[in-house]
């Protein structure tokens, strides 16, 4: 991507095809999220073991809490712990794609030199009020949907392995055969106003 974002006209809803194509890839995207996501608590519930007690407690997890419960679990699987905790790094990165771009993309708009761009806006008030400004470009989701889908692949044939093991030392042996894929680029948000501290808030008269 530039390095400088380019500037978006009327970001709304591009209702050309363009537009539709962004649209239907950032659809994609929340969709490869989902099934990561999945494919994580199938993890998770090969670690802990079966049954319906710990499916209830898989499927309520939060996702930042799937992958933190992966990597201490992991050591119950020494064969498995380094693909585990690698798997875990990746759908981190993930996550934060996912977080920025479902709740902070506002509208897509059109760009002379770059087609169909979404325009990403994310408030942040704590102490200090800071806006974050992207424009997120098809390649930008084509990478993100391309690392899910590595992603997604790679939990799987996690679960396989874990699902299929006969005593450690097969599963040893099967476990050098997965390929770790490439950690996804780490998502960099850039601060584009952030105004002097909060005032302090008044105190109301009786």
């Amino acid at each position: 991507m530039d390095k400088k974002d380019p500037q978006i006209l009327n970001p709304v809803i591009a209702n050309n095809e363009e537009g539709k194509n962004f649209t239907l890839a950032f659809a994609t995207f929340v969709i490869k999220w989902n099934h990561l996501e999945g494919v994580a608590r199938d993890i998770m519930q090969e670690l802990i073991g079966a049954g319906y007690g710990s499916l209830i407690a898989v499927h309520h997890m939060g996702n930042a809490s799937l992958t933190d419960a992966i990597r201490v679990s992991s050591s119950s699987s020494p064969a498995m712990s380094e693909h585990l905790v690698h798997f875990c790094k990746g759908m981190d990165v993930l996550r934060a794609y996912r977080n920025y771009y479902v709740h902070g993309l506002i509208g897509v708009g059109m760009n002379d030199d770059h087609g169909a761009v979404g325009l990403v806006l994310m408030l942040q008030v704590k102490g200090r009020v800071k806006l974050t400004e992207k424009a997120l470009q098809l390649d930008d989701l084509m990478g993100s949907i391309n690392d899910a889908s590595s992603y997604i692949s790679y939990g799987k044939s996690i679960v396989s392995l874990l699902g299929s093991s006969i005593g450690l030392d097969s599963l040893t042996d099967k476990s050098s055969s997965l390929k770790k894929p490439l950690q996804p680029q780490t998502l960099e948000k850039r601060t584009r106003i952030e105004p002097a501290a909060l005032p302090p808030p008044q105190s109301s008269q009786a």
